[in-house]
């Protein structure tokens, strides 16, 4: 049954990695609420044209290059934060909740319906991915110190920079959704200051 809810990303034309419209325009809603209007203009304008163009006229099941996503993001880092990491991580990670919820209890809530346990979203990770990228890699792992524990490992993002909080928050949302406490997500490498890396590992633990 799941294997006919979660469709694989399509394969594009090109190999590099890609995003899905619903994920880039979840993030230009959530940053219209977050932002005042002239800031939120002002990161619009920061883009280049074609980026600005792209992410004006994202669609929902279309796939947009990974720099629009990236563009935007490092936007909202300079022009939004003035370069301030501390508090754009904190708005990360809300863009990360928001996108999850606009999602979850919308156009993918039959996939909260079925995955109705923390240790099943945790195991269904690499397919939730795959609904906002296409091109990458994500395997998880569980701890064998017990359960409610694992690590999830995200390959071929290319460049794209500061999606580490974005999806701790995403992660943070659904666990939580389905009853998981004391959530904790932590990718090792952007809690060390890199903001982009080859290789993801993101550490997560919960309570059921």
């Amino acid at each position: 049954m799941l294997d006919t809810l979660f469709v694989s990303p399509p394969v594009v034309e090109s190999p590099a990695p890609c995003v899905k419209g619903t994920g880039l325009s979840s993030s230009l809603r959530w940053a219209r609420q977050r932002y005042d209007a002239v800031t939120y203009q002002r990161v619009l304008a920061s883009l280049n044209e074609e980026l600005r163009e792209v992410v004006g006229t994202a669609f929902g099941p279309s796939w947009y290059p990974i720099e629009a996503i990236d563009s935007l993001w490092q936007a909202i880092l300079e022009v939004a934060h003035h370069g301030d990491r501390a508090g754009f991580e904190i708005a990360m990670a809300e863009n990360g909740r928001y996108v999850a919820a606009d999602h979850l209890k919308s156009v993918y809530r039959v996939f909260l319906a079925l995955l109705a346990s923390p240790d099943r979203i945790f195991d269904a990770l690499p397919r939730l991915w795959g609904m906002y990228f296409s091109g990458i890699s994500v395997q998880v792992q569980s701890s064998q110190e017990g359960e409610g524990r694992g690590v999830c490992r995200v390959e071929r993002l290319g460049s794209l920079r500061h999606v580490a909080p974005v999806a701790s928050g995403w992660i943070t949302y659904a666990l939580e959704a389905v009853g998981g406490r004391d959530v904790e997500v932590v990718e090792r490498n952007y809690s060390n200051g890199m903001p982009s890396a080859a290789e993801l590992h993101f550490d997560i633990s919960w309570r059921s």
